[in-house]
C-alpha cells in the first residue's frame, strides 16, 4: 500500500500516488509490500581503525579486525570500510542536501522528516538553512524545529505574501556548528514542519520549486503536464567548511568556534538570580560582543531552541545554575586570553 523512492528513502500512500496521476502527474516509484531500514551506528570501543587510514591500508587494517573477531567472511566489510575513506569530502568541499516531505503537512502534529549526509570528520563547518515557501503565509505555517546533528538551530516562520510563493527563505545563516558534531563523519540534518499544505512542485535534482496553482493554470492551458512531486516541506542545508585562516581572521577558537576571549560555562541552563535583556534575535557571536562592550559584564546567556536570539547579561558570581533554554558563556576582557585554571587544592591566591 506504498510507494517508495529507493534512493531518498522515502515512502507515500499508493492513494496518494493515485491522486498525483490523476492531476496528471507522472509517478515513476515503486509499490512496495516491504520497506525496511537497517541503521548500523558505532557502539563502543573495540580499538577499530579510524577512517583516517584511506584506501588499501584502511581496507587491510579492517579486513585484520573483523578476522580477529571470528567472523568468515570479511569482504563486504572491506568494502565498506574503503567506501567510507574514498567518498570521504574535500577539506573545503561545500556539502549541499535537502530534507523534504512528498504530500501535505496540514496538521497540528505535521510531518517530520531528515536525511543523512557525510562530512569530512577533521573538519569544522558553518551552516546556511533555507525553506522553501511552501504554504507558510499564516503565522501557524511554519517549521518548528530545525536541527544539525543534534544541534537544535530554533524554529523558521517567514511570512510570505501568499500560500503559493515556493521561492526560498533563509531561516538561519552561517550556524557554526561544534566540532564534535561532526567529529564521527556522518551527520543528520532534521526538521519539523507543521500546518503547511503540498502547495508548491519541486525539483530535487535542480533544487527549485514553483507554485501548484500556477502548474494547473499551464496544463488547464494545455502545456505538457508536469511531473515533479508536490512537497509540504522542502528545505536546504548548505556545510561549508570552515577554513583556519577564516577561524583566524574572526579571532575564533578551530576546535570550539568560540573567540578566544570567551568560556562556555555550562548549557541548557541560566545562572541563578537577576539578568538584564541585551537584545533579541540576536546572533550568538554579536550576543557575546554585546556583553562585552558592556562595563562589570561577565556572564551572558544566549538563547537555545525556543528561546534562540535571545540575550541576557547575567548579573553576579553565576555560581549555581538552574536548567533552561540558554547556553551560559563567561566573557573576558579585551585583549585578555582566557586564563588558566589553578592546580587543584590551591587558592587562588597561591
Amino acid at each position: 500500500d506504498c510507494m517508495c523512492d529507493h534512493n531518498l528513502g522515502t515512502c507515500y500512500a499508493t492513494a496518494l500516488a493515485a491522486m498525483y496521476e490523476a492531476m496528471g502527474e507522472n509517478v515513476t516509484d515503486a509499490s512496495y509490500g516491504m520497506y525496511v531500514k537497517f541503521t548500523l551506528s558505532p557502539h563502543g570501543n573495540m580499538s577499530s581503525p579510524t577512517v583516517e587510514a584511506s584506501g588499501a591500508a584502511f581496507q587491510e587494517a579492517l579486513v585484520l579486525e573483523v578476522e580477529d573477531m571470528g567472523m568468515e567472511d570479511t569482504r563486504n566489510w572491506s568494502a565498506v570500510g574503503a567506501s567510507l575513506a574514498a567518498n570521504e569530502p574535500l577539506d573545503d568541499e561545500v556539502i549541499e542536501a535537502y530534507v523534504s516531505h512528498i504530500g501535505s503537512c496540514n496538521t497540528d502534529a505535521g510531518c517530520q522528516a531528515s536525511t543523512r549526509v557525510q562530512v569530512n570528520r577533521r573538519v569544522q563547518y558553518e551552516v546556511t538553512v533555507t525553506t522553501a515557501l511552501v504554504d507558510m503565509a499564516e503565522k501557524s505555517e511554519k517549521l518548528v524545529s530545525v536541527s544539525v546533528g543534534g544541534q537544535e538551530l530554533g524554529e523558521c516562520n517567514p511570512s510570505p505574501a501568499d500560500d503559493f510563493d515556493c521561492g526560498y527563505s533563509d531561516c538561519f545563516e552561517r550556524e557554526r556548528l561544534r566540532a564534535e558534531i561532526t567529529s564521527s563523519g556522518m551527520v543528520d540534518l532534521r526538521v519539523h514542519a507543521v500546518r503547511t499544505n503540498s502547495d508548491c512542485h519541486c525539483n530535487r535534482l535542480l533544487g527549485y520549486c514553483y507554485s501548484a496553482y500556477d502548474a494547473a493554470m499551464g496544463e488547464a492551458s494545455g502545456e505538457e503536464p508536469l511531473t515533479d512531486p508536490r512537497y509540504g516541506m522542502f528545505v536546504r542545508f548548505t556545510l561549508k567548511p570552515i577554513t583556519n585562516s577564516q577561524a583566524d581572521a574572526e579571532g575564533l577558537s578551530a576546535e570550539s568556534g568560540l573567540p578566544s576571549w570567551v568560556r562556555l560555562q555550562r548549557r541548557g541552563a541560566e545562572c541563578v538570580g537577576n539578568d538584564v535583556l541585551l537584545g533579541t534575535n540576536i546572533p550568538l557571536l554579536d550576543c557575546l560582543e554585546l556583553c562585552r562592550e558592556v562595563p562589570d559584564c561577565t556572564y551572558v546567556g544566549a538563547g537555545v531552541g525556543r528561546k534562540l536570539g535571545m540575550c541576557f547579561w547575567q548579573l553576579g558570581t553565576c555560581n549555581e545554575f538552574e536548567e533552561d533554554f540558554y547556553d551560559v558563556y563567561q566573557v573576558f576582557d579585551a585583549g585578555l586570553v582566557e586564563p588558566a585554571s589553578p592546580p587543584l587544592g590551591l587558592a587562588c591566591d597561591s
